[in-house]
Formats: C-alpha cells, sequence, structure tokens
C-alpha cells in the first residue's frame, strides 16, 4: 500500500525483490492460464528493473481474455481518487462520476470484498470501486484463511439481495 513504504527500508527492498522473483515465476501460468495482469497503484516510485518486469508482465498477457487478476502496488484508495481526478483536469476534461470511473486506476466495481484479520475497515483499499461491494469480516488471518472459509462466504453472498440503492 502507499502506506507501507514507512515500514522498515530492508523490509521494504525484501519486499520488493520477492515481488519481482514472483512476478517472473509466475508469467508463464498467466500466459498458460489466460490471465490478464493489471496492475494497480502508482508504479512510478519502482526501481527500473521492477518496473521493466511489471510491464513485461502487462504487456505478455494483455491478449489473455480470461480472468484479469488487479494487484495493488504502491496503492491506496484515497491516492488513486486523487491521482485520477489529476488526470481528469490535466486533459481539461469534466469531474463527473462517469469521468472518475474511467480514470481510476481499476475500472471494475468489487462485488464482494473479504477482510480477514479481524478488522473491520476497508484501509483505503478500493474506496470508489466497493461503493455497492457486499462486505465480508472474518477474525481468520489471510494465512490460515482457507477454501472452505471461502466458498462459505461465497454461499452467504449467494443469498444477498443486491439493490444498488434501489427498492428490492
Amino acid at each position: 500500500s502507499t502506506e507501507n513504504w514507512k515500514r522498515p527500508k530492508l523490509e521494504v527492498e525484501f519486499l520488493m525483490k520477492l515481488l519481482e522473483r514472483f512476478l517472473k515465476s509466475e508469467l508463464p501460468a498467466y500466459v498458460n492460464g489466460n490471465i490478464r495482469f493489471e496492475p494497480i497503484g502508482d508504479l512510478s516510485i519502482f526501481s527500473h528493473s521492477l518496473r521493466k518486469m511489471i510491464d513485461e508482465v502487462q504487456e505478455k498477457t494483455a491478449g489473455c481474455t480470461g480472468l484479469v487478476q488487479s494487484l495493488a502496488l504502491n496503492y491506496g484508495g484515497r491516492d488513486e481518487i486523487v491521482r485520477a481526478a489529476g488526470k481528469l483536469q490535466q486533459n481539461f476534461e469534466p469531474i463527473s462520476v462517469e469521468s472518475l470511473a474511467k480514470a481510476i486506476d481499476c475500472v471494475y466495481d468489487v462485488d464482494l470484498l473479504i477482510r480477514t484479520g479481524g478488522d473491520h475497515r476497508l484501509s483505503n483499499f478500493m474506496l470508489w470501486q466497493a461503493a455497492y461491494a457486499e462486505l465480508f469480516f472474518t477474525d481468520t488471518l489471510w494465512p490460515e484463511f482457507t477454501t472452505d472459509e471461502l466458498e462459505t462466504i461465497i454461499q452467504k453472498f449467494r443469498t444477498v439481495e443486491r439493490r444498488f440503492g434501489g427498492l428490492s
């Protein structure tokens, strides 16, 4: 997240190297799985080599038509909205719900948002996209979150009547 730069320098450097290795090793899986990779966030702060790897994975998966993986990198919801408004302002475009929705990093709305670890907040994550998301909270920490728990949440989600501000 945009806030994670406050962590110790060695930890941040380790995470950046880990991300670069992950992207390099997973590129064949993306392509073979027909998965398009779309990073979201302010990528300008990353090292040249990491930025190059992000660009390579994005370019090599651009034609994939299956799933889309949006990976939040140096991402913050408020920052995303401010950068989108800045793009519109720079292009002399009026700011509206429609124009902002097209200018943000991730143009996909969130239907279901699961927050692990016992916290009951969005923590500056996908604030625009989660406007009508169904929120599910679990005390389970992310490393222990299981497919069984995911299935239970999905079953509950399927029973929700989604009205998007209207009447049933």
